[in-house]
């Protein structure tokens, strides 16, 4: 672990940069691709802030607490755990739809996307 730890670090700053300031985890440019992208949605729909994406940098920073925490990096667990408590409820929060009970696809231009996939039901579990 301790010969991973630092380009993981390096690897998941990376990622943070590409969020926006309220911490959501956005495509920055037209050209940038995304693996989350397979879903059959329109691609108006593909933009903005996707709930899968978010799901999966919170599984990330999860993952990187704990991994920061058993090689030492109590500042980098600390941080990346901060990070995650923050953005855990804001996903619910932003994402959550009770009538239909799962997750919207993705918010953009003010309104929620009306497509809905498994995704990220799936890797919230």
């Amino acid at each position: 672990m301790q010969k991973i730890i630092n380009k993981a670090i390096d690897l998941m700053d990376f990622c943070l940069d590409g969020c926006d300031s309220d911490g959501w985890f956005i495509k920055n440019h037209d050209s940038e691709w995304v693996f989350i992208d397979w879903a059959n949605i329109d691609e108006n729909e593909k933009c903005g802030r996707v709930a899968f994406e978010q799901i999966v940098l919170l599984q990330a920073l999860k993952s990187m607490s704990k991994l920061c925490e058993l090689t030492g990096k109590k500042s980098q667990a600390e941080k990346y755990k901060n990070i995650f408590n923050r953005q855990y409820d804001k996903l619910f929060d932003e994402f959550w739809i009770d009538d239909d009970n799962c997750f919207t696809f993705a918010k953009y231009n003010g309104g929620y996307s009306k497509a809905n996939t498994i995704y990220a039901e799936i890797f919230a579990l």
